[in-house]
Formats: structure tokens, C-alpha cells, sequence
């Protein structure tokens, strides 16, 4: 490709042109275009987050379960987390190590205390295998051993 075709490539690019479209006006192939578009160094703009992707961003960090979101929005997974990347939401995951930490201390406490299993899920959202297997790497013994 010459440089005056190049040239016309990236500023095409720039004024937000897809890349299909470039594509087929240039009359050159998909990956021609994605190629001098990399060698250029540019990447494709963020488009705006629209009303909808905003509130799921709003939902996911407000801390609504995710299987929730994916029904409330009929997302799948995917979408999900293209949405939260493009409006630059950090995963949960990554946010919620130390309140992990500290509700994986709470139901321990509540387990020595003789509490139901259940209510400790309710109120910790820490699951009795999550539990039992924290419960046998400090060495604290179960309530009913096998």
C-alpha cells in the first residue's frame, strides 16, 4: 500500500470510519486496514456507553449479583465484563479481596460460636465448603467430624 493510501486509511480512522467500511472503500482487504492501523499505533476509539450500559455499570458496582444483572439486562457473561471494561469498571474480584478476608473472619467467628451453617451464608456469603476447608487449614475443629 503507498503512503498516500495509508495516509488517507488513518485519517479515514481517525474520523471514526469502521473498519469494514475503510475496508471496501480502499478496496483492500479487513486485515490490511488492521495492520496499518496497528502500525500506526491507534486503537479503536471507546464508543459512548449508553443509557443501559450505564445503569448495568451502576448495578455491577453496587453490588448486585451477577447472575441477576445477566437476567435483568439478558446479558451473557461476555457482554457483561465488554461493558464494565469499556466504561473502565475494575471486576469485583479485584476489589473485594480484603472484604473477602474480613467475611471469611466473621464466619469462623460466628462457626465457633455454635451459629447454623446456613445463617452464616446468609450473613457472610461464605459457603460451608469455603468455610470447612478454612476451618481445616487453621485446625480448628468441626462441630460434627465425619
Amino acid at each position: 500500500m503507498n503512503a498516500s493510501k495509508k495516509s488517507e486509511l488513518i485519517t479515514m480512522f481517525k474520523e471514526g470510519m469502521l473498519i469494514d467500511d475503510i475496508a471496501t472503500e480502499l478496496e483492500v482487504s479487513v486485515a490490511t486496514v488492521r495492520a496499518a492501523i496497528k502500525e500506526a499505533g491507534l486503537t479503536k476509539p471507546k464508543k459512548e456507553s449508553t443509557g443501559v450500559e450505564i445503569q448495568i455499570g451502576v448495578d455491577y458496582t453496587g453490588n448486585l449479583p451477577v447472575p441477576t444483572i445477566l437476567q435483568k439486562f439478558n446479558l451473557t457473561y461476555a457482554r457483561l465484563y465488554t461493558i464494565l471494561s469499556n466504561q473502565d469498571i475494575p471486576l469485583r474480584k479485584q476489589l473485594n479481596v480484603v472484604g473477602r478476608k474480613a467475611s471469611l473472619e466473621a464466619a469462623i467467628e460466628m462457626y465457633v460460636e455454635g451459629i447454623p451453617l446456613w445463617q452464616i451464608k446468609n450473613e457472610t456469603g461464605i459457603a460451608q465448603p469455603t468455610l470447612h476447608a478454612e476451618l481445616h487449614t487453621r485446625q480448628i475443629p468441626l462441630r460434627r467430624p465425619r
